[in-house]
């Protein structure tokens, strides 16, 4: 007869994987609280996800220190420069209402489509340094390469990176409720959802190669 809590029953292997994200969720929090250190963790954190589905039985700590560790100089350097263009960015924003020159409207329309791709590239560089060894010089091209050629896809795993948050926003009561989330099991489920899209962008990349 089957049973739903034995060791090898479905109720098991939930438990399993939701223990695993917790473990993910703390060592990306831990990792990524120094600011500078934050591409390097999320680079970790795809590192993990990236292959879990493939490779669940991998130690969960020994493949996100190692991706760390490898990604450190890499995912640093990126993570400041585009903290650097985005405080620039952000300045611009700022200063824009006080702006009154005759290329008001291209301003605008500039700051807007330069965010946006500031945005989707984040959103790529540090899973693409967790899934390939790379230049960063190269790195970059390919990153907006892939933009171009996978849009929609790149633009659904930047929905699922807002979204939660911009629910949090709605009220005081889900963004305590969203703290929690993310504080526990948050960043490393959004990574996974992200990373199933991730997969279907590198795959087509790595058979290319091949």
């Amino acid at each position: 007869m089957f049973n739903l809590f034995e060791m090898d029953g479905p109720f098991y292997r939930a438990m399993a994987i939701i223990a695993d994200f917790m473990i993910v969720n703390f060592l990306f929090i831990i990792t990524a609280l120094p600011i500078f250190t934050l591409g390097a963790a999320l680079s970790a954190l795809y590192g993990v996800l990236l292959n879990y589905d493939v490779n669940r039985e991998e130690n969960i700590f020994v493949c996100y220190t190692r991706t760390f560790k490898q990604n450190w100089k890499q995912s640093t350097v990126m993570n400041l420069l585009i903290l650097l263009i985005s405080s620039v960015l952000i300045t611009n924003i700022m200063l824009y209402p006080i702006y009154q020159g005759v290329f008001k409207p291209l301003v605008n329309s500039a700051l807007i489509i330069i965010s946006i791709i500031i945005f989707l590239f984040s959103t790529l560089i540090y899973p693409y340094f967790a899934k390939f060894h790379d230049s960063m010089r190269n790195a970059s091209k390919n990153v907006l390469k892939m933009i171009a050629d996978n849009i929609f896809r790149t633009l659904s795993i930047a929905c699922i990176s807002v979204v939660p948050i911009g629910i949090m926003l709605v009220s005081a009561e889900l963004l305590l409720l969203g703290l929690y989330f993310f504080l526990f099991i948050g960043f490393s489920l959004v990574g996974y959802m992200n990373a199933r899209l991730l997969n279907q962008i590198f795959n087509k990349y790595l058979n290319h190669s091949q």
